[in-house]
């Protein structure tokens, strides 16, 4: 592992390198999810599909709106089986 060590008058730093640079992803990724006028959808041209448990199934369809609003739209298909739609570029616009 590679560490910042950094210090100013009251105190020193250590800093992980990596650890920070995934608290950057992460920050980035959150800001990209609340942003919707960044976001970039794909309609599969062959929908994937999802085949679960029943238990699996009921749980799927209980968050099917919350799934479109960040971007994934599925529909039921057949027994506990869900066609995934559409999908958002979660890090398409990611610098």
């Amino acid at each position: 592992a590679k560490y910042i060590i950094a210090y100013d008058e009251d105190a020193m730093y250590i800093v992980d390198q990596h650890a920070a640079a995934e608290r950057i992803n992460y920050e980035k990724f959150q800001r990209e999810l609340n942003d919707t006028s960044k976001w970039v959808f794909t309609d599969l041209l062959v929908p994937i599909v999802i085949n679960t448990s029943n238990v699996q199934a009921q749980k799927l369809l209980d968050y099917l709106e919350k799934f479109k609003s960040i971007g994934i739209e599925m529909s039921p298909f057949g027994i506990n089986a869900f066609n995934l739609i559409i999908m958002r570029n979660f890090f398409m616009n990611m610098d």
